[in-house]
């Protein structure tokens, strides 16, 4: 009889056992498509850390992704820019600014029916980097316009420069004599004549905007003599000498301006400017030949330049 009980003591001690191994077991099976699949307490472990750090990182994203578009709106709207630490960043300068120049330089762009698309995206690359300069709180703002905004190199600037519309730019669809008029206009080209030697408010100093590699050398001095238009070159050899023929980019010319405006000094303009490489010898005092704005006699030819990665784009 005491055996008997026994026998059943020691079954229902076993199936107890059993039940809770069971209970012990479910907590450490992860359920899959197929059925579950028992997994160590450390798996458990990475599984939750993994888990943790996928939220995390998803909400980092959606974070910085705000962020960006606030920077956006801010930039567009010349808004003050708010950091992490609470400061302010100030605003980028404006072309309406108290302190931005009347000074007006155009940037033409009515040359992409000479140019490929590679040509093209190369100008629109100088395009944003006279925009940033412009914008910099180290310079005093230049009246920018952008002319030609139409045709391909409209196109070309639709795919490779985001929000480019809404820049404190004036854009212009016209060409420049029909936006700013004949009697108004200074083309800056390297085979002019004539010296710039001041900047006049009641003039628009033009920049072309054609990236050839040298197949349309001299085509913005033959434009000009053929529309009437006054035209000019840097003052360049009256300060630096070159080594051998170099190339100047778009956005090195209007840096030049910039920095001539807020120094009023040619020589420390183009010293700030110009890559040290290029520069050879910089003379004790300029070689002055004239007074005149733009017209006096210059031996020495620089080329104005679309693309300052190398020394074969230049603007004729």
């Amino acid at each position: 009889m005491d055996d008997t009980k026994g026998i059943k003591s020691d079954v229902a001690d076993a199936a107890m056992s059993a039940n809770q191994d069971e209970r012990d077991g479910t907590q450490e099976e992860v359920s899959t498509t197929s059925g579950t699949v028992p997994v160590s307490k450390n798996q458990m472990k990475k599984m939750m850390k993994n888990a943790e750090w996928r939220e995390r990182r998803t909400a980092k994203r959606l974070k910085e992704r705000e962020k960006r578009k606030l920077k956006k709106i801010q930039e567009r709207e010349g808004m003050p820019e708010a950091l992490d630490d609470g400061q302010v960043r100030i605003k980028r300068r404006r072309m309406n600014d108290p302190e931005a120049s009347e000074i007006r330089v155009a940037i033409d762009c009515t040359y992409d029916h000479l140019m490929n698309d590679l040509e093209i995206k190369k100008l629109c690359k100088q395009v944003q980097r006279c925009y940033a300069e412009n914008r910099s709180l180290t310079n005093k703002p230049l009246q920018l316009y952008i002319c030609g905004l139409v045709g391909r190199f409209q196109q070309i600037s639709d795919q490779v420069i985001t929000g480019y519309k809404s820049w404190d730019v004036h854009w212009k669809t016209d060409g420049p004599e029909a936006a700013f008029g004949r009697d108004n206009i200074v083309y800056l080209t390297s085979e002019s004549p004539n010296l710039l030697t001041e900047l006049q408010t009641d003039k628009v100093y033009v920049i072309g905007g054609l990236v050839d590699h040298n197949h349309y050398k001299g085509h913005c001095f033959a434009l000009a003599q053929e529309n009437g238009w006054s035209h000019a070159q840097l003052p360049i050899s009256d300060y630096i000498m070159l080594r051998d023929r170099k190339v100047l980019a778009i956005n090195h010319v209007y840096e030049i301006l910039l920095a001539f405006i807020k120094t009023k000094d040619w020589k420390e303009a183009f010293l700030k400017v110009l890559p040290q490489r290029k520069v050879a010898a910089v003379k004790e005092s300029a070689e002055v030949k004239g007074g005149s704005s733009h017209g006096a006699k210059n031996p020495d030819k620089v080329d104005l330049a679309a693309d300052e990665a190398t020394d074969k784009d230049s603007v004729s």
